[in-house]
């Protein structure tokens, strides 16, 4: 019951249901997605973005003396993601102390909120 609750009906790969719809996502992920050729392929553009992660907080704690860890690890996701899928972190001209614009920060806000009604 747990994990019916938890997967939203067993709709998500990691908690659902066996059967012939998981073993296709399941066999599509464990070859294409989380393989370890992929891993390895992806490495450096997943450094690049620790990197400047590291670079941000740092500024922000020289600056401010503080982090909104919340704000900047959704931020990191959000760069991750749009990274890896346009091959670019920002919409237009990035910041010189390495955080998102205003572009970068409604779209990751919107990203989050759209994620709590699936």
């Amino acid at each position: 019951m747990a994990a019916q609750g938890f997967s939203g009906g067993y709709v998500t790969t990691v908690i659902s249901s066996f059967g012939k719809q998981w073993k296709k996502m399941r066999r599509v992920l464990t070859l294409e997605i989380i393989c370890p050729p992929r891993h390895k392929w992806l490495h450096d553009k997943r450094a690049e973005e620790a990197d400047n992660l590291v670079k941000h907080v740092f500024n922000q704690c020289k600056s401010l003396g503080q982090v909104n860890l919340r704000h900047t690890t959704r931020h990191y996701c959000g760069n991750m993601i749009r990274r890896l899928v346009f091959n670019k972190r920002y919409f237009g001209k990035a910041r010189k102390d390495g955080g998102p614009t205003i572009d970068e920060e409604q779209h990751v806000d919107a990203l989050f909120n759209a994620l709590n009604y699936l």
